[in-house]
């Protein structure tokens, strides 16, 4: 069985943190017109969802090259 990393995100922080309605929704739609839920998402986006998604893509496209990067000079 496969779930989406999105869903398991939502079930790993619900265990900690009481998230709201719009906090699950942002969660689930954090990967943009990237994730399997872009049909829903289209023409409905939020500040919240972008603010999210641009985290994400900032977290995974720069930060982790960076660290990539400076691992191979050391």
């Amino acid at each position: 069985l496969c779930v989406d990393h999105e869903i398991r995100s939502i079930q790993i922080a619900s265990q900690f943190i009481n998230l709201t309605e719009e906090e699950n929704w942002a969660i689930l739609m954090h990967n943009g017109m990237y994730s399997s839920f872009r049909y829903q998402l289209q023409g409905k986006e939020t500040p919240l969802y972008l603010i999210l998604h641009t985290a994400d893509m900032w977290a995974s496209r720069v930060l982790e090259k960076e660290a990539t990067e400076d691992a191979e000079v050391s």
